[in-house]
């Protein structure tokens, strides 16, 4: 690492007691760490309260540069911890006087690391609306010949699956970001619109089953997307949020976002692709 006055000196990390304050950037690592090193295996639905566990004694982070570069954490042991079980039977200890450290490589984040590619934006797919929309598709011969060799045999499913466009498939895929359900339709959008539509299995935004604050207007996806997505640059495809939604996420969200609000009656149009574009390559360019 290189000072400031280019002498070339390294810095060495600063490692001190983890405040609230850092838990935004500790779900950044965490973030960093799940996709690079697999790290929880399972993505938490809430990655703040997954840091800040009831058993947990302390916590430090580690900075570099200014920034949280890693994280360690100190809880006590408890029933069902694999770990601590097996060396207290071995060192002939109860399970009360072991603890658990969870370090994972202290979360190594990008500050930590030699530079590399950077992770591209987020895109959050919504299903019902901008995908399904409340309209039939005014479709020409061609289209809808290759919707029918897309489409998967008929499985007495949901008949408004006809509404889906195959070539929305391939133009969000040549978007270039990261795409994620986030949709009600939770796991089965996998199962059954990601076929339909050319698309590989995509991460999928799982909800808390409460929706959450949704006072003075604010939709109950917002607060949620805004954690999952862990301080990383996104786009938001729905139907429903508002401005209200728009100002809560440039206040408490760190990077770029993009909220398009798509007509549910038409669905994703060229416009829509043409200004996720666009936001795209001004991502590209403040990189």
């Amino acid at each position: 690492m290189v000072n400031e006055d280019g002498s070339g000196a390294d810095v060495p990390p600063i490692v001190r007691t983890r405040t609230d304050r850092d838990l935004g950037d500790c779900v950044r690592v965490l973030a960093d760490v799940h996709e690079r090193d697999g790290y929880p295996v399972n993505w938490p639905s809430f990655p703040d309260a997954w840091l800040t566990p009831p058993s947990l004694v302390a916590s430090w982070v580690a900075e570099l540069d200014g920034r949280v570069a890693g994280h360690v954490d100190l809880a006590r042991s408890e029933a069902g911890d694999a770990a601590p079980g097996l060396w207290g039977a071995r060192a002939g200890v109860t399970i009360d006087a072991t603890a658990v450290v969870n370090d994972s490589s202290l979360l190594r984040g990008p500050a930590a690391v030699l530079p590399g590619p950077t992770r591209p934006p987020l895109i959050f797919l919504d299903v019902d609306g901008p995908l399904i929309p409340f309209k039939a598709r005014l479709v020409g011969r061609e289209q809808a010949f290759r919707r029918a060799v897309a489409q998967p045999p008929a499985d007495g499913g949901n008949p408004l699956l006809d509404r889906l466009d195959p070539d929305d498939g391939r133009r969000l895929l040549a978007l270039g970001g990261q795409l994620a359900w986030a949709t009600t339709w939770m796991a089965e959008a996998n199962e059954v619109i990601s076929p339909r539509l050319g698309l590989p299995d995509l991460p999928v935004v799982e909800w808390p089953d409460s929706d959450g604050d949704t006072k003075h207007g604010l939709h109950w996806k917002t607060m949620h997307l805004v954690r999952w997505a862990a301080g990383r640059p996104f786009v938001w495809l729905d139907d429903e949020m508002t401005d209200v939604d728009r100002r809560w996420v440039a206040t408490y969200h760190p990077e770029r976002a993009l909220l398009r609000r798509i007509d549910p009656y038409v669905g994703l149009t060229e416009a829509d692709f043409s200004a996720v574009r666009h936001w795209l390559v001004q991502d590209e360019g403040a990189a």
